[in-house]
């Protein structure tokens, strides 16, 4: 019988192993991002991991979702369809919010050089007039927002989530978490990893919808509140952050590679490297790890430097017996600590 974790991996898999014709998921666009794919691909291969949500990262306008005070609200301002780029979305975001565009590539600003042409692929169609609420209308803003990747993946143990979690960290997702790692009864379970990075985003108003007159459904419009050059250093700085991502993301691709190379044997026996090393070990565990081969290595080149001396005396003003400067180390003593490096670099050795 497949363990929990098996068992969700498989279904999974399952799922994203479909025809691209017949896959669908929650997300916008209703498929895993092409610029993202292999990545993904990358870390499923994994004994141990399987992605649950992912985003390579996108450039988007989202039109808010009507508050609770607001009576049925008409959506408005669908911008037209453009080789390259998903202007509107079929399924409606939160709270009955709206995608007007979305993109997970760089936007081409020279595809946008006639007057109006960035409005009207942004959402306000036909409303080019820079204008702001009145103070007392039921109002739904308009978002310009660049989100960076970001990655969930369901993993075995709580060992699994840490060892990823180092690799995302070290590659700049630094508000990278765990969660999940035990139950509500404390029992241990299948810690979720996600992986991402906040510093990267950009959420900023470029526009409003709001009723006119007595609220009369279709009679609300999309304004918008900047002007056309001020958007277009927006998506500038949008596709400068696309180029940040994509190094970011590469980087932990890398990462992966390097720290779980070995992970999948050849012909697809799934034998993990990380078990001929003792298992995954915590950041102290490997520090720990490290200091000890360090003083093994250390004590080598003692003795061989003392054995080459032949004589009573190591140093000036220090013991010859290795056992002897040793303990006058571990007691603190800088002397004895100055003359044991000069003995191991003499040797040729690391302090």
């Amino acid at each position: 019988m497949l363990s929990k974790f098996k068992s969700k991996k498989h279904h999974i898999l399952g799922q994203l192993h479909k025809p691209d014709t017949e896959y669908q998921d929650l997300s916008p666009k209703g498929s895993v991002d092409s610029e993202i794919r292999e990545l993904v691909q990358q870390l499923n291969d994994l004994p141990g991991f399987v992605t649950t949500s992912s985003c390579a990262g996108r450039v988007a306008v989202y039109l808010e979702g009507a508050g609770k005070a607001s009576a049925n609200p008409t959506p408005g301002g669908a911008s037209s369809a453009d080789a390259g780029y998903s202007a509107t979305v079929p399924k409606g975001g939160k709270g009955g919010g709206r995608w007007l565009f979305n993109s997970h590539t760089p936007v081409k600003l020279d595809d946008f050089s006639e007057a109006g042409s960035i409005y009207a692929k942004l959402g306000f169609v036909d409303n080019t007039e820079i204008s702001f609420p009145p103070p007392d209308a039921a109002v739904r803003f308009v978002h310009l927002k660049f989100e960076p990747m970001i990655l969930h993946i369901l993993t075995q143990s709580a060992e699994h989530a840490q060892s990823l979690l180092s690799v995302a960290m070290a590659s700049g997702f630094r508000e990278s978490g765990i969660s999940g790692v035990v139950d509500s009864k404390g029992h241990h379970t299948t810690p979720m990893l996600a992986v991402r990075s906040s510093g990267l985003s950009v959420d900023c108003i470029i526009g409003f919808q709001a009723a006119v007159g007595d609220n009369v459904p279709g009679t609300q419009q999309i304004q918008p509140m900047v002007s056309e050059d001020y958007l277009r250093t927006l998506l500038q700085v949008a596709n400068e952050r696309f180029r940040q991502n994509t190094e970011r993301k590469e980087r932990f691709r890398v990462g992966v590679s390097n720290d779980f190379a070995g992970s999948i044997a050849p012909g697809g026996d799934h034998r993990s490297d990380y078990r001929r090393r003792g298992g995954f070990q915590t950041a102290a565990g490997l520090k720990a790890q490290k200091r000890a081969e360090d003083m093994e290595k250390r004590d080598a080149a003692l003795r061989r430097r003392a054995e080459k001396l032949q004589v009573g005396g190591a140093l000036d003003g220090t013991p010859g017996n290795v056992d002897e400067l040793r303990e006058q180390v571990d007691d603190g003593d800088e002397t004895a600590d100055l003359g044991l490096d000069m003995l191991i670099r003499s040797d040729g050795g690391t302090p």
